[in-house]
């Protein structure tokens, strides 16, 4: 009787009763099934044989497996961080931002464009199409040009 209930209401999985999540196929579609059921995620992934991953429930285990290991290790933000460690890491990127070859070629190439009055747009395509990549080994959109500009033009 349950399942009579349940199958008329179409936001009851027709399994186990939790909340609906979809419609299931009876008779696959590409068969002709037209019949519906309504099945909430687990019960749908059960039928297909899929079995999904807890990133949560992983991650935690994972997080707990290295706390017995590395008992003095500290996890999360780091609140105990000094200002002065803080402005330490940000120099440490600025300076790599700067050094980088692959930044330092783009800088070759803007420099000149800029300075002939064409937009970070149009340097950016023009970057993408000649094959430079950014530090990262991406395509250039128009904010890193502009930051790659104003990083070596710092007066």
């Amino acid at each position: 009787m349950q399942r009579i209930k349940n199958y008329i209401n179409p936001n009851i999985c027709f399994e186990c009763g939790s909340l609906s999540e979809q419609n299931h196929h009876i008779i696959p579609k590409i068969y002709g099934g037209i019949k519906t059921i309504p099945l909430c995620q687990k019960c749908h992934d059960k039928i297909h044989g899929v079995t999904r991953l807890n990133i949560n429930k992983l991650t935690k285990d994972a997080l707990d497996r290295k706390r017995i290991r590395e008992p003095n290790h500290k996890f999360g933000s780091p609140q105990n961080l000094t200002n002065e460690a803080r402005s330490k890491g940000w120099a440490s990127t600025k300076l790599k931002a700067r050094t980088d070859p692959s930044v330092i070629m783009a800088y070759s190439i803007i420099k000149p464009m800029r300075e002939d009055g064409f937009t970070f747009q149009y340097i950016c395509d023009k970057l993408n199409t000649e094959g430079y990549k950014t530090r990262t080994s991406k395509y250039f959109h128009p904010m890193q040009v502009l930051n790659i500009w104003n990083r070596f033009n710092i007066k």
